[in-house]
């Protein structure tokens, strides 16, 4: 009787140790500097090792860009797809996300990295994680300065790097990451970012302390590669195929505060048309025309 029980553990243990093994192989690799490394525990064969490099193609030559209007001579093509970038992965349409990223400068890898980060804050994390995984499939360059600047947590929460957000402090407590947000917040939402805590906090009040410390502190207010400017003309990309007028409205005059053009908004809307249809365009144009309209003249 021990014996066949015995033998049933030993069938056991070696299905465990193959589906283990099956489990391994099927975990996505990362990439560096457009090269496939495997995050398996042991070491890949060489012939095992699959070298895939990132396609050097011009952003201007995104197909898509080719449909749409000229845009603004500020608002320069990498930009432009990295609005298609979010927008595809806001819409779940992984397939475009990674022909998206195959037209993104390796040397702007890192600012559309950024921009894919702070996805989590406005569809969540499984389109966000769904998106890393598209373009680490393509390959995404890694240096080893990005790579240790972002596993350092006083760098992650910190507050500096462009012109809207001069001042902050590396690392600190966690009263100074909620502080980095508040400046953040602030500079987005103008003379409305008072109100907006109010409303925030009359709905939940870790709602405002999540929005802040989080959204804005340790996401949007982050150091790094992607100013606020770009950031919000992400956010704007993003949410226009929302069906959320409200926040919509409130992020076109947030990318005006901290330095976007009223043409540049027009642009990236006129981008995301194909993302998300032209009804979903037509009603987020309407929303930014009315936000122009009530700007001080």
């Amino acid at each position: 009787m021990s014996l066949a029980f015995a033998n049933i553990r030993l069938g056991l243990l070696a299905k465990t140790v193959q589906a283990s093994r099956a489990f391994e192989r099927s975990i996505p690799a990362l990439y560096l500097g457009g090269s496939r490394l495997y995050t398996n525990a042991t070491s890949p064969t060489p012939k095992e090792i699959v070298v895939e490099k990132v396609a050097n193609l011009e952003p201007e030559d995104h197909p898509w860009l080719s449909q749409m209007p000229a845009a603004p001579k500020s608002l320069l093509p990498h930009e432009r797809v990295l609005t298609l970038v979010v927008a595809n992965a806001g819409a779940g349409k992984l397939k475009d996300v990674a022909r998206d990223w195959k037209y993104v400068p390796k040397s702007c890898h890192p600012a559309g990295m950024e921009a894919i980060l702070q996805l989590n804050c406005l569809v969540g994390f499984p389109k966000t994680i769904n998106a890393f995984a598209a373009v680490q499939k393509v390959g995404v360059e890694r240096t080893p300065e990005w790579q240790e600047e972002h596993s350092n947590e006083g760098n992650y929460f910190a507050v500096r790097g462009d012109a809207a957000c001069e001042g902050g402090s590396p690392g600190g407590a966690f009263a100074e990451r909620g502080c980095t947000g508040d400046e953040a917040c602030s500079m987005i939402y103008g003379e409305k970012y008072q109100k907006l805590r109010a409303r925030m906090a009359y709905l939940h009040p870790l709602l405002d302390r999540f929005m802040v410390e989080h959204a804005y502190g340790r996401v949007i207010g982050r150091a790094g590669c992607l100013p606020l400017r770009m950031r919000e003309l992400c956010v704007v990309s993003v949410l226009s195929g929302q069906d959320v007028p409200m926040q919509l409205a409130s992020h076109v005059q947030g990318a005006l505060n901290v330095g976007a053009t009223q043409e540049e908004v027009l642009a990236v809307l006129e981008n995301s048309k194909l993302i998300w249809g032209e009804q979903t365009y037509k009603q987020a144009i309407e929303v930014a025309k009315t936000v122009f309209n009530q700007a001080p003249k």
